[in-house]
């Protein structure tokens, strides 16, 4: 009885697997905290530009995005821009 349990759920998961196909998301999800010059944590909305480089340190920017108005709470912030997939080169690995 066990081994046809094993069977059913083999058959059963091989035949659910090619189902589950994993997608890219739409978005590069970025969170930080955000003070002013004397360390105060900021609580406003202040625009916020994103870039993708090419490398680490010192590299060329490969993606911009400008987000004009990026809600700031007790300094978190969360920033979501979505990047078009056309933008970034698929044989780089790029840096934020």
């Amino acid at each position: 009885m066990i081994n046809l349990f094993r069977l059913a759920l083999c058959a059963y998961l091989a035949l659910i697997a090619p189902l589950c196909d994993a997608q890219i998301p739409p978005a590069i999800n970025y969170q930080g905290f955000l003070t002013n010059p004397s360390g105060t944590p900021i609580n406003s909305n202040v625009p916020m530009t994103f870039r993708l480089y090419d490398v680490a340190t010192g590299g060329t920017p490969l993606w911009t995005e400008i987000q004009p108005n990026v809600s700031v709470v007790s300094g978190n912030f969360n920033g979501c821009p979505p990047p078009s997939p056309a933008a970034i080169p698929s044989a780089m690995c790029p840096f934020v």
